[in-house]
C-alpha cells in the first residue's frame, strides 16, 4: 500500500483525534482501490484534500481555544496612581476653601461672609479679611446698628484690605443672615453692607467643627422646659 503524506497546519499541533481521521481516510481510499497494487491516484488526491480540510478546521479550533483561554485568564491592572503633587494638590485646595471663612462680593457691591456651622445659643468671635474698597479709603468704622446678635469689636487696616473682628450670637436654628455696615470716617455718606451668614444647629446635633477664623467664646443661659427647670429669677437689689 502506498504511503500518504498529510501536511499539518504549520502553527498548530494537531491533537490525537487528527490521526484517527487520517487513518479513517486511508481505509476509505483503500476500499476505493480498483486493483491490488494500492490505492489509485484519484483516491490519494481525495485523501489529501479531505485531510487538508480537516487540518484547517482543527487549526481554527485551536486558535479559537487559545483566544478564549487568553481572555479568561486575562488580568486587569488598576489605573496608575497620580503623581505626587498633581491632583492631590487640587483636592487640598478644595478642602482648604471648605475650612476657612469665605468672603465674596455680591453684584450690588456688598460682601457676603460665610462662617459655616455654629451651635444654637452660643457666642462666637469671628475674624475675617475684607478686600480694600477704594471709595471707603483706609479709615473705616462700623455704623451703629440696633443688632444684638452681631457686634463689630475691631477694624484694623491690613495689606490690601481690612481685618475685621466681630462677636456673633447664634440665637436660633437655621440659616441666619446678620448685617453690619462699614462706613468711611472721612465721609459718612460712603458705606458698604457686609452680611454674615451662619448655619445654626440645634443642641441635639452635637458640636460642629468650626472654620478657621471662628472661635467659641461662651454659651448663653438656656431655659429647658423638657426637664421642668425653672428659669433663673432676677436678683433683688437692696
Amino acid at each position: 500500500m502506498a504511503s500518504v503524506h498529510v501536511s499539518a497546519h504549520p502553527h498548530v499541533q494537531l491533537p490525537w483525534i487528527a490521526s484517527v481521521h487520517v487513518s479513517a481516510l486511508l481505509r476509505e481510499a483503500a476500499r476505493c482501490t480498483p486493483s491490488e497494487h494500492g490505492p489509485s491516484l484519484t483516491g490519494l488526491a481525495e485523501v489529501r484534500r479531505r485531510a487538508s480540510r480537516r487540518n484547517f478546521s482543527l487549526g481554527q479550533m485551536a486558535t479559537a481555544n487559545k483566544g478564549t483561554k487568553s481572555k479568561v485568564g486575562g488580568v486587569r491592572f488598576a489605573p496608575p496612581q497620580p503623581a505626587e503633587g498633581t491632583s492631590s494638590h487640587v483636592h487640598f485646595d478644595e478642602k482648604l476653601h471648605d475650612s476657612v471663612v469665605m468672603v465674596t462680593q455680591e453684584k450690588d457691591g456688598s460682601f457676603l461672609v460665610k462662617v459655616g456651622f455654629l451651635k444654637i445659643l452660643h457666642k462666637y468671635e469671628i475674624t475675617f479679611h475684607l478686600p480694600f474698597v477704594q471709595r471707603l479709603g483706609q479709615d473705616v468704622c462700623a455704623a451703629q446698628l440696633a443688632n444684638l446678635n452681631l457686634r463689630v469689636t475691631s477694624i484694623a487696616p491690613a495689606t490690601e484690605g481690612y481685618n475685621i473682628k466681630c462677636e456673633y450670637t447664634a440665637h436660633k436654628e437655621g440659616v441666619l443672615r446678620e448685617e453690619m455696615v462699614l462706613q468711611s470716617q472721612t465721609n459718612d455718606k460712603v458705606s458698604i453692607k457686609v452680611v454674615v451668614q451662619a448655619r445654626v444647629m440645634d443642641r441635639h446635633h452635637g458640636t460642629p467643627m468650626l472654620l478657621e477664623g471662628v472661635k467659641c467664646i461662651g454659651a448663653e443661659v438656656e431655659y429647658d422646659s423638657e426637664q421642668n427647670l425653672d428659669p433663673p429669677l432676677p436678683t433683688r437689689k437692696e
